[in-house]
């Protein structure tokens, strides 16, 4: 039994200097992969999502309620994409010579890989779309759509690019899109509608029929080349209508011009054959109680009449600005008689669209106490124990927090015990509107005194000391094992 014996010593040695060696190796490789844990001083994707939102012009961008346009008429459905069996034609790469834009890139190759379930590929070939009626490419952050006449899109009717991060748009881009031959263009309709577009390149598109730009940053337009039905430019920056360059020669054209800041209309759009729609001028769809309502540029003679469940709350002419409890209201237009100014059917040349908008609370304020240390919406500092909240809003208001996007609870001051990073959200509701939510990002540390990467630094310092301090000990140890089987045998 002693060889037996002996031979397990000396395994079981080697084992251990092995095990000890990985010690080692793990523990360097944990500190190395916290250190940028550490240093980075604000981890949270929900905050960043939030405050993002929060810091868009046009928060109106919303699909299902748009104003001024049925946009279940503009909304691509890609089950009217159709294949053929043609070949897919010429690599085009993702770079200046074929398409620049990775997103729109992506976009493209996710596209097909839907028609072609087999396709594996992420690449681009330029018969890919040939036969395609119809494009969706809304909400892919895409910025840009250079290259995109590089594939064969002569089947293409209409293509959406709303709600992406387009800033400039050249339409001689879509020059060669839809044409089966020389002299036939398909292309009707393409929507552009939700972007940060200051600027429109026009080019002569003979099949364009309807041009989406609302919601953009846009002050003026030359589409004197165009032959359109349908022009939206609600929800930009356009003040001066002389800025606007309609069609030489139309037959009829509908101008959607909502909620600009438009002051007078010039003579060029009081012809017979185009329809301007405006309404809301200078008036967003969302008020705080704490905003003055002020619906500017309303021409002499015109009303605006607003209304809660069908009840006349208010009417404003001229520049009035009026306040007006949390709640959901419609307007309308009127002239002096008391006639209402948008109709479906009307000839006159301008119409004023009715709508709706909401008030909700103010955004509530919220002292944040905690390290002896009181501050106001936010905490700079990383946190050691309790954090208390105390929330401030609008008069006859309830108030509410949450932690972490969880469960709401109705509480105008709390004491939160955490020893992680956590999220509190606050927010305040009157007559069921709710207030947009502030978030606050609270951080935890170890201690007030010794920095966080300090800290892990001495921490990997003893763990090397105990491991290098401890190896030579045991391996001692063993080797007397060892000794004292040899003298025993």
């Amino acid at each position: 039994m002693r060889p037996i014996q002996i031979y397990f010593t000396i395994i079981f040695g080697d084992i251990m200097k092995k095990v000890f060696k990985y010690i080692i190796f793990f523990a360097f490789t944990l500190s190395v992969a916290l250190l940028p844990c550490i240093l980075k001083t604000n981890d949270n994707n929900n905050i960043s999502l939030i405050n993002l939102a929060g810091s868009f012009d046009n928060t109106n961008c919303d699909i299902t309620k748009q104003w001024d346009v049925d946009l279940t008429q503009e909304c691509i459905d890609t089950t009217k994409i159709k294949t053929e069996s043609n070949t897919l034609g010429a690599f085009i790469p993702n770079n200046d010579t074929g398409i620049a834009d990775t997103s729109l890139y992506n976009a493209l190759v996710a596209i097909y890989k839907n028609i072609d379930t087999s396709f594996k590929e992420n690449k681009l070939y330029k018969n890919m779309f040939a036969s395609i009626s119809e494009l969706n490419l809304r909400n892919n952050n895409i910025s840009s759509i250079s290259g995109l006449k590089n594939l064969n899109l002569d089947s293409l009717t209409s293509i959406d690019l709303s709600f992406n991060n387009l800033s400039s748009i050249d339409l001689n881009e879509f020059s060669q899109i839809g044409k089966n031959n020389e002299s036939d263009n398909m292309l009707h309709t393409i929507n552009l509608s939700c972007n940060k577009i200051t600027t429109v390149s026009v080019y002569a598109l003979p099949s364009l029929q309807n041009l989406f730009l609302q919601e953009n940053l846009i002050k003026g337009i030359d589409i004197s080349t165009l032959n359109l039905s349908t022009l939206n430019i609600s929800n930009n920056k356009i003040t001066d209508l002389n800025n606007v360059k309609l069609p030489i020669s139309t037959t009829a054209l509908d101008v959607f011009a909502l909620n600009n800041q438009i002051s007078s209309i010039p003579d060029s759009f009081e012809a017979s054959n185009i329809n301007l729609v405006l309404g809301m001028q200078a008036c967003d769809k969302e008020f705080t109680l704490s905003d003055n309502i002020s619906c500017n540029n309303i021409p002499d003679g015109v009303t605006l009449n607003i209304y809660q469940n069908n009840e006349l709350i208010q009417s404003i002419s001229s520049s009035q600005n009026i306040t007006l409890p949390c709640g959901i209201y419609t307007y309308t237009y009127y002239d002096s008689t008391g006639n209402n100014l948008y109709k479906a059917s009307a000839s006159a040349f301008v119409q004023y669209k009715p709508g709706t908008f909401k008030v909700i609370p103010t955004m509530p304020s919220v002292e944040i106490v905690a390290n002896n240390k009181t501050c106001i919406n936010e905490f700079p500092d990383k946190v050691l124990g309790d954090v208390t909240i105390s929330i401030t809003s609008d008069a006859g208001a309830t108030n509410y927090y949450s932690l972490d996007g969880e469960n709401w609870t109705q509480a105008n001051t709390a004491t939160i015990s955490k020893t992680r990073t956590y999220s509190i959200y606050v927010k305040s509701t009157i007559n069921g509107m709710d207030s947009a939510p502030r978030v606050i990002q609270i951080r935890a540390s170890v201690n007030n005194t010794i920095p966080d990467v300090l800290i892990l630094i001495i921490v990997i310092v003893i763990i090397i000391v105990l491991i290098f301090g401890l190896l030579p000990l045991i391996k001692k140890q063993l080797q007397k094992g060892k000794n004292k089987i040899y003298f025993d045998k």
